[in-house]
């Protein structure tokens, strides 16, 4: 109990950066979306919420990348036990994430009753409205959580060369799944266009619940390792 007291004293900051980051990406956002779109929205969307989103996710994620690793080392430098600061780090982790998606579901609330009271037309106001419900939110926190920590156990795993794992995942992401979709559709005939067309037709057949168990598995594959490093971790 007493180490989720000083977790929680701790998350406090994080939590504050957090959620000025988030603001003031969603007023550009909305500053944007308003001068580009004049006195109707005809063709605008929510920018502000999706900035503030973006925003939000991305510095939570990196983030860990520095936090975890230093209070790990001060947990276990201060006499606490390993197993009491990983739970006390995920739970208040969590707690921190969950506390961003509300703050987002309030900031897209806020975002649609500005534009419908300021524009004569609201157009795409709907559009990500899937994205923005509490529930999707709420279990998006639950997956950067697991993600932010296995990105900071990383960071202590392996010290600088983390920042090369990320960047290769990174760029397998970003440059290696768009070519395979690309050499799918007009590729030359051969072994490699094969390969990734078996691979998007097995890819398209699995329903959303199938990605969902994907996603579940892996991310408790990494929390798995991550709890099982940091026990075994000599400091």
């Amino acid at each position: 109990m007493q180490m989720m007291k000083i977790q929680l004293r701790l998350k406090e900051k994080r939590l504050r950066n957090l959620l000025f980051f988030g603001l003031g990406f969603f007023f550009l956002g909305l500053t944007i979306c308003t001068v580009m779109t004049g006195k109707t929205r005809e063709d605008a969307v929510n920018l502000g919420s999706l900035l503030a989103l973006l925003v939000m996710s991305f510095w939570f994620l990196f983030d860990n990348l520095y936090s975890l690793p230093r209070a790990f080392l001060d947990a276990v430098y201060f006499g606490r036990t390993r197993k009491s600061f990983l739970v006390s780090y995920c739970v208040s982790e969590c707690g921190v994430a969950c506390t961003g998606a509300l703050f987002l579901v309030l900031l897209h609330a806020l975002e649609g009753w500005l534009y419908r009271i300021s524009f004569h037309e609201v157009g795409n106001l709907e559009l990500l409205e899937d994205f923005f419900r509490p529930v999707v939110l709420l279990w998006g926190a639950v997956v950067l959580t697991a993600a932010g920590i296995l990105f900071g156990v990383l960071m202590v795993r392996f010290g600088q060369k983390a920042y090369w794992i990320l960047w290769a995942l990174w760029m397998f992401v970003c440059f290696v799944l768009p070519k395979a979709a690309a050499l799918k559709e007009t590729g030359p005939d051969g072994p490699a266009r094969k390969a990734a067309i078996l691979a998007w037709r097995i890819l398209e057949a699995l329903p959303p619940a199938g990605w969902m168990g994907m996603l579940v598995l892996f991310l408790a594959a990494g929390m798995a390792w991550s709890f099982r490093e940091l026990m075994r971790m000599s400091v």
